[in-house]
């Protein structure tokens, strides 16, 4: 494992802690779930590259979601 996976597995996993703190607080499943999400996704992923572009997507999924549902 190299730097910038070590550094995007830290950045990924904090956001991810701040959504699941959020959104147990708030009551709201579709945050809570996104936060599981995040944190998980380090784990899931050796290359850096690929656990970017899965972190961001994840990131990026209720924004989408909730502009193609309105």
């Amino acid at each position: 494992m190299d730097a910038l996976w070590w550094t995007e597995s830290l950045v990924f996993s904090c956001v991810g802690l701040g959504y699941f703190v959020y959104g147990r607080k708030q009551h709201h499943a579709p945050t809570l779930l996104i936060g599981i999400a995040l944190s998980v996704v380090p784990m899931l992923f050796d290359d850096p590259l690929a656990m970017g572009g899965a972190g961001l997507a994840v990131l990026a999924a209720p924004m989408l979601l909730s502009r193609a549902l309105a």
